[in-house]
C-alpha cells in the first residue's frame, strides 16, 4: 500500500449557512416569490385577454353561421308608409330598394279622419 499516495477530490457536502448567507438567500428567495407572483399575475391577464378575444370570435361564428344556415340576415332597409294602396282605407309599408310590400293594414280611425280633412281641403 502506498500511503503517501493522495488525490484531490470533490464532493457535494452538506454545509451550514452563515447569517450573511442566510440573508443572502432569503432576499434572492424574496426576489424569486415577486416575480413568480408578477408573472402569474401577467398570465392571469393575458388569459382574460384570450378569454375576450375567444368569446368575441365565438360571437361572430355563431352570427356568420346563423346567417348562412338561414340565407338571410336583418338588415335596415328604408320603406315608406303608403296610404290608400293597395287600395282605400288601407296603409302599406313599401321596401324603397325592390317596392315589395312589407305589410299591410287597414288605415286606423285617426288616419281615416286625417285623410278625410286633406280631401276636404282640395
Amino acid at each position: 500500500m502506498n500511503k503517501d499516495r493522495v488525490e484531490k477530490v470533490t464532493r457535494t457536502l452538506r454545509c451550514d449557512l452563515t447569517n450573511d448567507e442566510r440573508l443572502k438567500f432569503g432576499g434572492e428567495l424574496a426576489d424569486a416569490n415577486q416575480a413568480h407572483i408578477e408573472i402569474d399575475a401577467d398570465k392571469t391577464e393575458a388569459m382574460a385577454d384570450f378569454k375576450v378575444r375567444l368569446s368575441t370570435l365565438e360571437a361572430e361564428i355563431v352570427r356568420l353561421c346563423r346567417i348562412v344556415r338561414d340565407g338571410y340576415e336583418l338588415r335596415p332597409i328604408k320603406c315608406e308608409m303608403r296610404f290608400d294602396v293597395p287600395d282605400i282605407g288601407r296603409v302599406s309599408i313599401i321596401r324603397l330598394d325592390n317596392e315589395e310590400i312589407v305589410t299591410e293594414r287597414a288605415m286606423s280611425e285617426d288616419e281615416l279622419r286625417e285623410a278625410m280633412q286633406l280631401e276636404e281641403q282640395r
